[in-house]
């Protein structure tokens, strides 16, 4: 009973390093921090697993490289420092222990967080965010409507994080508008673009001009948001209405109507390269 009694105080101290490394491990910290309760248990459980056999693996590989002088002197010191805390098994769950906290800034180094990021919203994330996300990683358009039927066409810079329950996130806005009450069609109002265009070169005169395109971010609460869909200045709305029976409301698609949109789409980007400009960041 007092062995297993022991042991079970020995793993929680490979359970802590592994919580740690759980939590500070880009690779594991977004899927830890979305799991609760005892299964959070378990998954840190499987990591202290993998902790307590790459502690064993480093301790022999030690051992091997040491003569016997070395390993008695090692060893006598080591139960020394321990005092009343040593068994033959603590030093495998304290080695463990430090590598769940050394572990995470190694593998951090080649597994960025961006790549972690992208990966915990495509494994876990909801429809929203692998919208929002694709958005922001492509610099695509979205289209965003909300309950007071306002609506927002722009560029996402901030997506929810997957590590918490983000409750907003932010867009840049192009366009902006409402729906219409009758038939909730897109009705633009206001144009953000020639803005960010004036503030680009008023800024290219006056050095000392602090507003910025980014000044112009909105935060909008995922709560408020009624629909997201990508949207391209190259698709007229047009298209999709329904013909009559006279054929009035045809999609006309001709070279006039491609190159207004075409012209539209060329001043977006010409904005969007404003926009990204270090300058105004």
């Amino acid at each position: 009973m007092a062995g297993a009694a022991s042991a079970s105080v020995l793993f929680l101290l490979a359970l802590a390093g592994a919580f740690v490394f759980s939590y500070r491990c880009h690779y594991t910290s977004y899927q830890a921090a979305r799991v609760q309760g005892q299964r959070l248990l378990f998954v840190a459980a499987s990591w202290a697993i993998g902790l307590l056999a790459l502690s064993r693996a480093s301790i022999l590989l030690v051992e091997n490289r040491l003569s016997e002088n070395q390993k008695m002197s090692i060893s006598e010191q080591w139960q020394y420092v321990t005092g009343p805390l040593h068994t033959p098994a603590l030093a495998t769950f304290f080695v463990a222990f430090l590598w769940g906290l050394l572990l995470p800034s190694l593998i951090n180094a080649v597994y960025r967080k961006g790549r972690a990021s992208a990966r915990a919203i495509r494994k876990h994330g909801g429809e929203l965010e692998k919208l929002l996300y694709r958005a922001m990683d492509e610099e695509l358009l979205v289209s965003i409507t909300l309950e007071n039927r306002k609506a927002y066409i722009g560029w996402p810079v901030f997506t929810p994080d997957p590590r918490h329950n983000t409750e907003d996130f932010r867009i840049l806005p192009s366009l902006s508008g409402h729906r219409l009450e009758d038939t909730m069609g897109l009705q633009l109002t206001t144009d953000y673009n020639r803005v960010y265009a004036l503030i680009k070169r008023r800024r290219s005169r006056d050095p000392d001009y602090t507003l910025k395109a980014r000044d112009f971010e909105i935060a909008i609460p995922l709560e408020q948001i009624v629909t997201v869909n990508l949207f391209s200045a190259r698709v007229n709305q047009d298209w999709f209405k329904i013909p009559t029976a006279d054929g009035r409301n045809e999609p006309q698609m001709d070279a006039a109507s491609d190159s207004g949109l075409l012209q539209t789409l060329l001043i977006l980007l010409a904005v969007w390269g404003i926009i990204r400009d270090p300058e105004d960041n």
